[in-house]
Formats: C-alpha cells, structure tokens, sequence
C-alpha cells in the first residue's frame, strides 16, 4: 500500500462520518476521472496510429537472407524494382 493509501486509510477512520464520506466521494470522483481520461488516451492514441501512420500500416517484409546493401537498398529488397 503506498504512503498516501496508508495515510487516508488511517484518516478515514478517524475523522467523523460526514467528512469521512465526503473524502470518499471525492477520490471516488478522482478515481473514476483518471480511468476516464487514461481509456480515452488509450483510444486516442491507438486510433491516431492506426489511421495516420504510413510507416505502421506498412506490412511487407525481406524473408530472404538479409544482404550486405541492405541498408542502402532496402527499397529494392522489400518491394522491388520500380
């Protein structure tokens, strides 16, 4: 349990009902805004990656032994000559 966990859990049982509720809904609030925001990041992101970039959609790849020029001419290996 991490020291702020600790430290709310301790102060729940202390304080008095009204306040201690109040607290719990309050992180319960913080708690539902944060999963919020990191599921719609998630979609976000993965949304942006499938439909904007070119170098990620890319799906060919050299099978064969990998040549000494790769690096020079890895555009003829993976698609050939054009």
């Amino acid at each position: 349990m991490t020291a702020i966990a600790k430290q709310l859990d301790a102060k729940l049982k202390v304080w008095r009902s009204p306040t201690a509720q109040k607290v719990e809904k309050l992180v319960a609030d913080i708690i539902a805004l944060a999963d919020r925001e990191t599921i719609n990041g998630k979609k976000r992101r993965s949304a942006k990656f499938d439909s904007d970039d070119v170098f990620l959609k890319d799906k060919k790849s050299f099978r064969g032994k990998t040549p000494k020029d790769m690096a020079a001419n890895h555009d003829r290996y993976l698609y050939g000559d054009r």
